[in-house]
């Protein structure tokens, strides 16, 4: 330690924690860190060139071709929707004179990113679908153009796929490990081919999903379809297991606006071949997906060796009756998952959310008892996940005041759950129950736009959640989720600042995010 009571790191504890003091950090606060001194430059543009999945950098697309380009940042010196760019002479001007060259090799020894010598690349790509294959055809004619190395992009956010599009990678350049399956009636079915719904009824057909096999790196997926009267929930989406490269590098499936088809919980492929699934986000309480299908003869056999079984026959009977049980239906659905049976499954976050339908009014209809739900997966000589860390129950209304006691289950089972999900209606007997559950450090609350019923809001009681906040011993963090219906409802976002704002815990921290994670 030096007089100024400053604390000097010791070279070899620096190289230590150098790779977690540049963990997903902007690339402003890397620029920073590595001017601390030159030694420190050169480990970090090491890491930085060499290692950017390893320390999660991930540039955007566009930001990094004005990097490698020499760009400034105004508005004549930007891409323009991906035509040539105007590339600085400076830079790769092969009729500049030698002492220009010279100069120019100076100036890239001082570069945080080596581009030169980068081979794999890791970044975002905000473009959308919109032209997406031309865009991509421009980024890799660009890259490669100065990049002499470069092997492979990876796009690590979610990106949408083109399910007519016969080589999205470009010749394996990109690898695409998050992808959003997105479809509606009109315009963009999930097709593997032209016209391959040959009948017109786009909701029940079953689709190849042959398109899968053209992306070899997925292990992501998110689904939804548009939110308009065009909306398409598939009944059938086993084929999607068919075609997906490598499918035990799959750990992630989320179903966004977009409804789970029974069939597609109770799959044997999902039950037997995702072995390092560790996020599983469904919605579920859709009467009118019936779990029987009657599209090949392989499955006619499965049904009829499932219809034997106890549970799917009263299931089966649920939905033909629409006696609109959805915590019922939860239950025995799960109870035929046999993912969750195997106590090797390494799933770490299960999110059961309520089903979209164009009326609110009849979204997952009495889903008011997880508690039959929760014996399930808490088994008293079976827990049968494990590793199950972030539980969400949004599907389930529990709005009546001792309706926290239907939570109870979590607190009398060994368990390793720390953080709960619920919708907003349900924030007042969730956070009863966090002041009983000591285990509970993370609260996250949403609004679900496409499903909840928004005349419950008036129902809350603001007040006592603000007590309840306030008299809470164990939890870190709350997180209120505002999206458009929170800003389309000004009374409600008030009073969310205002519990942020009074919150007189100095132990818990509550912040209104824009995007749920």
């Amino acid at each position: 330690m030096n007089n100024n009571n400053n604390i000097k790191l010791n070279e070899i504890i620096f190289n230590e924690i150098e790779p977690l003091l540049i963990y997903n950090c902007s690339f402003q606060r890397i620029l920073e860190l590595s001017l601390l001194s030159k030694s420190i430059f050169k480990k970090i543009q090491y890491q930085i060139t060499n290692h950017q999945k390893e320390i999660k950098f991930k540039p955007e697309i566009n930001e990094f071709l004005n990097y490698i380009y020499n760009f400034k940042n105004d508005d004549d010196n930007k891409f323009n929707s991906f035509n040539e760019p105007i590339i600085n002479n400076e830079l790769i001007n092969n009729n500049n004179n030698n002492n220009n060259n010279n100069n120019n090799n100076n100036n890239y020894k001082f570069k945080l990113i080596q581009f030169k010598e980068i081979e794999n690349l890791n970044c975002i790509n905000n473009n959308g679908s919109y032209q997406a294959k031309q865009n991509n055809e421009m980024i890799k004619k660009n890259l490669k153009r100065i990049c002499k190395n470069l092997k492979t992009v990876y796009y690590s956010n979610y990106f949408p796929i083109d399910t007519l599009d016969e080589d999205p990678t470009l010749d394996n350049f990109f690898k695409f490990e998050k992808v959003e399956l997105y479809w509606d009636c009109d315009e963009s079915p999930p097709e593997s081919f032209i016209d391959e719904c040959d009948n017109g009824d786009y909701q029940t057909f079953n689709y190849s999903f042959e398109f899968l096999k053209r992306y070899k790196s997925i292990k992501k997926i998110s689904i939804r379809t548009v939110d308009n009267e065009s909306n398409l929930h598939l009944e059938n989406l086993n084929n999607i297991f068919k075609h997906i490269y490598n499918i035990n590098q799959l750990n992630k499936i989320e179903f966004n606006y977009q409804n789970t088809s029974y069939n597609f919980l109770i799959n044997e492929k999902l039950n037997n071949n995702f072995k390092n699934l560790n996020s599983l986000s469904i919605r579920l309480g859709n009467f009118g997906l019936n779990i029987i299908n009657n599209e090949e003869n392989e499955e006619n056999e499965e049904n009829e060796e499932n219809e034997k079984n106890e549970d799917l026959e009263i299931l089966n009977e649920l939905i033909n009756n629409n006696s609109n049980n959805t915590s019922k239906l939860i239950e025995i659905i799960f109870k035929n998952i046999k993912l969750l049976k195997n106590k090797n499954n390494k799933l770490r976050k299960l999110i059961v959310n309520k089903c979209h339908s164009d009326d609110n009014q009849f979204n997952s209809p009495n889903s008011d008892n997880p508690s039959e739900f929760l014996k399930l997966l808490l088994k008293d000589n079976n827990y049968s996940i494990p590793n199950l860390k972030i539980l969400g129950l949004a599907v389930f209304d529990l709005i009546k005041n001792d309706d926290f006691k239907l939570l109870s289950e979590l607190i009398n089972k060994n368990n390793n759950i720390n953080q709960l999900i619920t919708n907003i209606q349900s924030f007042e007997q969730f956070l009863k129950h966090c002041n009983e559950n000591k285990n509970i450090e993370i609260l996250k609350i949403s609004l679900d736009k496409y499903s909840d019923n928004l005349e419950l809001l008036n129902n809350i009681n603001w007040e006592n959640i603000l007590n309840l906040i306030n008299n809470n011993k164990s939890l870190k963090s709350i997180y209120l989720y505002n999206n458009d219906q929170f800003d389309e409802n000004l009374e409600l976002l008030n009073n969310l600042n205002s519990l942020k704002n009074n919150n007189k815990n100095n132990n818990l921290n509550i912040k209104i995010l824009n995007n749920f994670k």
